[in-house]
């Protein structure tokens, strides 16, 4: 889809006299076809099993983590938030309503981005979370930012160093599971 548009973009700009024509750098760019795609969707990322992600979570092999990973991997796994979501959580989003303890998902911060506007929720936190001390780990940070390691303006979104961290987390044990 993406492709397509490219190709036509490039097309108007040939025809407006931008660059020469039969110049088109999106040409050639390949095209799945119904049958094509179904078979990629079968072929691609899956979910993890439960003993993958016990695995994962597994005592010894988080003892390795970052302390700031280890918490937004744990936010990630008890909410279901997306890397980017966790990664540009302010302090501020962790609160009470109505006497629960909740993370407050939203756009609604300096630098906040949802994916959807759906995406701006509020999400009770978990009780394992609180037993694990997260609330403590909340009242040590220090600055606006729940996660030091979040940048403003990174290229692939706050959560950038959540996704690159959590795959050379998990990259020895999923050369085992293939």
């Amino acid at each position: 889809n993406k492709a397509s548009y490219m190709r036509g973009f490039f097309d108007w700009c040939a025809n407006a006299g931008y660059f020469p024509a039969g110049n088109n750098p999106a040409q050639g760019q390949v095209k799945y076809g119904t049958r094509e795609k179904r078979q990629r969707r079968k072929l691609g990322f899956k979910a993890f099993s439960i003993e993958q992600v016990q695995e994962i979570f597994a005592a010894q092999a988080f003892a390795k983590v970052t302390y700031h990973a280890r918490w937004a991997s744990l936010i990630g796994l008890y909410t279901g938030a997306r890397a980017s979501e966790v990664g540009q959580l302010l302090v501020a989003d962790i609160l009470k309503e109505d006497g629960i303890d909740c993370i407050r998902i939203s756009d609604e911060g300096a630098n906040q981005n949802l994916k959807t506007v759906a995406s701006n929720r509020v999400v009770p936190i978990h009780a394992d979370l609180i037993a694990l001390g997260f609330l403590d780990f909340v009242k040590s940070v220090k600055g606006p930012r729940l996660f030091h390691n979040a940048r403003d303006g990174a290229i692939n979104g706050a959560g950038n160093w959540i996704t690159k961290f959590f795959s050379r987390h998990i990259k020895p044990a999923s050369e085992a599971w293939e």
